[in-house]
């Protein structure tokens, strides 16, 4: 039965809440996490999000625990952390427990002038039960005041003011949760228990810059801790100072009542706001008057100089037509607009408008026609705007046939000019690869690092080839190998063994890509297709220009490779059949991306997968998926592991001066050495690829076709 003063503290704060009184006030202040990783108040959490692509890293200590995290704003309304919690009273001593999980909160309502933030929450969402609890959180702000009331089930409920008013929903909601067990926690578990908490709180914006101070009660009674190691709970009651320094450096202190001592310290960042395109463009002389002559041989030399891949120019009365390439991790529109510059600078005044046919690693897609006009007055004149230039744009999913030209129209100043080769032969490229994993149980935090050169020949015939040399530069990935025992028929759990070895191949293969039409395209792989796996397989996907869904199937004949032999080139005799069928769709306003995946996975299990990726205007990329498998890993603690999660992120620098185009920086969070739910890492994804040739990129990217 709810106390009298729990009821109106609970009531106090609905009212408040909820009061148009509550107006927005300042929103340059920046909210910082509680202790375990979500933004909150000291140990409780709110329902403030971070700014899309907002990634936090940082680590909090609170006896009886030490908490390090990584939180991602992977869209507007849901954030992920992954998080790995120590049990330990003294961070100088090895933890007794080690309990990880992967939390998750999700916004349901944002503020307005009437109501306030509403967002529910899952603490340990997949990970380990003791730290497992769920809440709905309301947050207000007034002025400098950021009120936050909220209920709590699981962890956040073991202070069992008032009964679970899910009950009335059914038996799920009202079955005993053991909150101590060695089972991981399941979507089974969620909002279960006979009894919820209230929480809630204040933090104050102080006048001082980057400074607030944070008042809370929790609702969390440490029942694990107290009836199996007899800790002596603190006070639900905290008190916090925050510090931001520079939007990107915070930390905290504070009193858990009056004998426990917090602290914590996070950075933050934002991939949407690193500078990742430098390199210098040489863009080509408009003259005060059109040319009276078009020069073909000026248009393919000056693009060439400028890496733009220009072929197959045609002219055909008014109308000039070309093929361009795109590279893979730059925006198509900023491309079609250096082309489009090189072509008017060489074109005569009778051309008037220019046709490109976008290509890309052999794929065929959407064309663009541009007014001669638009680009004449926007880099001669400087008077068209991107959007000026978009109202007379034609973007046409059809394919193209180029004319021939006609034989009494003179198409270029060297009648027999050839066209040179502006498509490199030969493409190299680097990749820095870091793995990381908060979800060990028996491990701690892994890691490994490692540097991938590719040396990647241009599409011929459809044809090209691609290997990639792996150099493992650190890792601390045996300690995989102290508790854990070997698996019968390996994934991935063998990690440990391909990182052993400092140098090997982790690719060698040669591709097939075609495009039936604009819209639907197709890719075949054999060789060597990543670190783990040779074989051969391939991809279709169907992707009209114009819809923000798209769908695709592919299928592999994987055989394992050995890590025991030369440049871990030799296989095992392990083969398998996987596939999965896709369905992808671009969530608007937001460049997410959504994917559900479902079909037979590496071990021969089968299950589904739920993805998101935020794309950034800079070209980077922020990935998270979650599987699940009808097969299980063994958990270290005798339970079993049903699911497998991932967060990415890549970042472009072939841009960068001095760096080949292509390279980029990965960064995965990644439990290391699981078997279920794995894969296929496919050297050809053809929806990325294909992205260059939807209406919603060239949306998105116009504004760099000045560029």
């Amino acid at each position: 039965m709810i106390s009298g003063k729990t009821r109106l503290i609970f009531l106090i704060s609905g009212s408040l809440l909820s009061s148009p009184f509550f107006a927005y006030g300042h929103q340059d202040n920046i909210y910082t996490p509680a202790a375990t990783g979500f933004l909150g108040l000291n140990t409780v959490p709110s329902a403030r999000m971070s700014q899309t692509g907002t990634i936090q890293i940082g680590a909090s200590t609170l006896d009886p625990f030490v908490h390090g995290f990584i939180g991602v704003q992977i869209a507007d309304p849901l954030s992920i952390t992954f998080r790995q919690t120590a049990e330990t009273s003294n961070i100088l001593k090895k933890a007794n427990r080690l309990l990880p999980g992967v939390d998750f909160k999700l916004r349901i309502l944002k503020e307005s002038a009437h109501r306030p933030a509403l967002a529910i929450g899952v603490q340990s969402a997949l990970g380990h039960k003791r730290m497992a609890g769920e809440y709905l959180a309301l947050t207000k702000r007034y002025q400098d005041f950021d009120f936050t009331a909220g209920v709590g089930w699981g962890r956040f409920g073991t202070s069992a003011q008032f009964d679970n008013p899910l009950k009335i929903f059914g038996k799920h909601f009202s079955q005993t949760r053991d909150l101590s067990s060695e089972t991981p926690n399941l979507p089974s578990d969620w909002f279960s228990g006979d009894k919820v908490g209230f929480f809630g709180g204040v933090e104050y914006f102080l006048p001082y810059n980057g400074l607030s101070l944070k008042l809370d009660y929790g609702s969390d009674r440490y029942t694990a801790e107290s009836s199996q190691s007899g800790f002596d709970a603190p006070a639900p009651w905290g008190i916090g100072l925050s510090y931001n320094h520079n939007q990107w450096l915070s930390a905290g202190v504070g009193m858990q009542g009056t004998e426990r001592v917090m602290g914590r310290i996070s950075i933050q960042t934002n991939p949407s706001q690193w500078p990742l395109r430098h390199k210098s463009y040489q863009a080509p002389e408009l003259l005060p008057a059109r040319p009276n002559t078009t020069d073909i041989d000026g248009m393919y030399i000056t693009a060439q100089d400028n890496d733009i891949a220009l072929t197959g120019i045609t002219v055909d009365k008014q109308h000039l037509y070309a093929e361009l390439d795109i590279p893979e991790h730059s925006p198509a529109p900023q491309y079609i607009g250096r082309a489009a510059r090189h072509i008017t600078a060489h074109s005569a005044n009778d051309i008037n408008e220019i046709t490109l046919i976008l290509k890309e690693k052999g794929l065929r897609g959407s064309s663009v026609t541009l007014l001669r006009e638009d680009i004449d007055n926007a880099f001669r004149n400087k008077n068209r705007s991107p959007n000026e230039i978009w109202n007379n744009a034609q973007i046409n999913a059809q394919n193209i046939t180029i004319p021939a030209p006609a034989e009494t129209e003179p198409t270029a100043s060297k009648p027999d000019a050839e066209e040179p080769d502006t498509r490199k032969s030969v493409k190299a490229s680097i990749t820095l690869e870091n793995q990381l994993s908060l979800s060990e149980e028996d491990t701690g935090i892994l890691y490994r690092s490692s540097a991938l050169a590719t040396v990647e020949t241009s599409p011929f015939l459809g044809f090209h080839s691609t290997i990639t040399l792996r150099a493992n530069l650190a890792d601390n990935l045996h300690k995989l190998d102290k508790i854990r025992a070997p698996a019968l028929l390996p994934v991935r759990s063998d990690v440990s063994a391909f990182s052993n070895r400092f140098f090997g191949v982790d690719r060698a293969y040669l591709g097939y890509t075609h495009s039936i039409t604009p819209e639907l395209h197709t890719a075949l792989s054999a060789g060597y297709l990543e670190e783990f796996y040779a074989g051969f397989g391939g991809e279709i996907l169907y992707r009209p220009i114009s819809s923000r869904f798209a769908i695709g199937a592919e299928l592999w004949q994987a055989f394992r490779r050995d890590p025991h032999t030369s440049l871990n080139t030799g296989l095992n005799g392990l083969q398998v059949t996987s596939g999965q069928a896709h369905l992808w769709y671009d969530i608007p306003r937001q460049d997410i991306t959504a994917k559900l995946s479902a079909g037979r996975f590496l071990a021969g299990d089968t299950g589904v997968s739920f993805g998101l990726e935020k794309q950034f205007l800079n070209g980077a990329t922020l990935n998270g998926e979650v599987a699940i498998s009808n097969a299980s890993d063994p958990d270290p603690f005798g339970g079993t592991i049903h699911a497998y999660h991932r967060l990415s992120l890549t970042l472009p620098i072939g841009s960068t001066l001095y760096i080949p185009e292509g390279s980029i920086i990965t960064t995965k969070i990644a439990p290391f050495g699981r078997d279920i739910a794995q894969t296929i890492d496919k050297p050809i994804d053809l929806y990325t690829l294909s992205d260059h040739f939807t209406l919603n990129h060239m949306a998105r990217h116009w504004q760099d076709i000045l560029d």
